[in-house]
């Protein structure tokens, strides 16, 4: 039923409205107690495992991404995951990236996200899960800067949302290469300080890249290994773009190249309406400088 008709009317719309209207329908579904029930029942999962200091109910999980906010992490508990990850969350509210930013590609079977760090903010995703966290699974997040913090801003914004989270989450996930590798040793270091000092120990994991090379993970080993870091998550989505043959150009773009024509389009479009503007104002003076000429 999903394959012949669900699938394809989804497939109409827009993938990130039908990633808005799934999060709405979570939500009524919060509210439906004798289903949530059933729901639970029917997927629950309970094949126990530890990982150092954490013990999950089975290894199947959610990562971040989908539940960027953290609003309906409990809600999708009841689908059986053993561990759900909320964000990415970052300090203040982000809007992201311009739509379109999700694309399809489905002759290639593969998806091309550039959405950014669109969130609300560390102390929306707090008070979200001080509200909604009910049930007993294992809760993650994953946490990054500011998009326009630089130098030392970088190191107090993973300070802040690390220190606002700890006593609510069970782990932290960091991304390696979403800051240059300086920044992301003063980071491991000063969350390691903040972990000494306080008697819960919350787990930190580093989320590698698909496409990271043999030095860099030598690096991220051994930083791994200096500040006692739990381990390692893998992989994020890759920048490779060799395994798709049926897709278009446009968004077959790398993230450098879609900025920069999403800049060139703004600047085009900024010319035009100045160009607009400035033939109206020509066109306002014209009849101005008639009536002179009569008198």
């Amino acid at each position: 039923m999903y394959n012949l008709i669900v699938r394809p009317l989804l497939f109409l719309i827009d993938p990130e409205k039908v990633h808005r209207m799934l999060l709405n329908w979570l939500k009524i579904y919060r509210y439906l107690l004798p289903v949530r029930a059933c729901v639970r029942g029917h997927y629950q999962v309970d094949e126990p495992f530890s990982y150092g200091s954490l013990r999950f109910k089975n290894r199947i999980g959610l990562s971040a991404g989908f539940d960027k906010n953290a609003e309906t992490f409990d809600e999708l508990a009841d689908f059986g995951f053993g561990f759900l990850e909320v964000g990415t969350v970052t300090p203040d509210y982000q809007p992201g990236n311009p739509s379109p930013r999700i694309f399809r590609l489905v002759e290639d079977e593969s998806l091309i996200s550039r959405t950014g760090f669109n969130n609300c903010g560390v102390d929306v995703a707090l008070e979200h899960i001080r509200k909604y966290r009910k049930h007993s699974y294992r809760l993650g997040v994953n946490i990054n800067k500011n998009p326009l913090s630089a130098g030392e801003q970088i190191i107090k914004d993973f300070e802040l949302v690390f220190t606002r989270l700890y006593e609510s989450v069970d782990y932290f996930t960091l991304n390696w290469g979403s800051i240059d590798k300086e920044s992301f040793a003063k980071v491991l270091e000063n969350l390691t300080t903040f972990r000494q000092a306080v008697n819960k120990r919350c787990s930190i994991f580093i989320k590698l890249p698909a496409d990271i090379d043999e030095k860099a993970l030598d690096l991220v080993i051994s930083l791994a290994y200096k500040y006692s870091i739990e381990g390692f998550i893998a992989t994020g989505p890759t920048m490779d773009r060799s395994e798709l043959h049926h897709t278009k150009t446009k968004q077959l773009e790398t993230a450098e190249e879609y900025e920069a024509r999403l800049e060139k389009e703004r600047t085009e479009k900024r010319r035009s309406r100045y160009s607009r503007k400035k033939e109206k104002q020509q066109e306002r003076e014209e009849p101005e400088e008639e009536e002179e000429l009569e008198r």
